[in-house]
């Protein structure tokens, strides 16, 4: 532990630069760590306002789902996409809890058909646009930073 005018400086080996953990090795465990810390509590508020004879519309609660939840797991998506399959798996879990909690449906539930029920795609999917998406903004504007690299 380092300490500077008296303050103790906590050595941690996951920098977060932009909301987005960066690790030594660029493995994105870390990352990966932080999101599930940070969507659980959220998928719990889900399920607090959601219910099965009483709570908000399935539009309400996918709303909520797409600007509380997806956007988080969206975020960054350009700079770490493609993850390795065994973290890719653990960030598709809780999507597909989320979902599950928008529809209440069961755990058996096939994802294809929770996927298609609420209209959502796959992460891969989805981040592979967003991808696409800004280096498609990035090649139309001459003036932007990244054009030339």
């Amino acid at each position: 532990m380092i300490k500077i005018l008296n303050e103790n400086i906590q050595f941690s080996t996951a920098t977060r630069f932009l909301g987005i953990y960066l690790d030594p090795e660029l493995n994105w465990k870390a990352l990966v760590n932080q999101l599930k810390n940070r969507i659980i509590p959220r998928i719990n508020i889900l399920k607090a306002i959601s219910g099965i004879r009483w709570g908000a519309h399935l539009i309400t609660l996918l709303t909520i789902y797409k600007g509380f939840i997806r956007s988080v797991l969206d975020w960054g998506c350009q700079v770490f996409h493609p993850l390795d399959e065994p973290l890719y798996i653990k960030v598709s879990r809780l999507q597909y809890a989320a979902l599950r909690t928008v529809t209440g449906m069961m755990q058996t539930t096939p994802t294809n058909v929770l996927l298609d029920i609420n209209g959502e795609q796959p992460l891969k999917t989805r981040w592979h646009f967003l991808t696409a998406k800004l280096l498609c903004k990035i090649m139309a504007r001459t003036s932007h930073p990244l054009y030339f690299i």
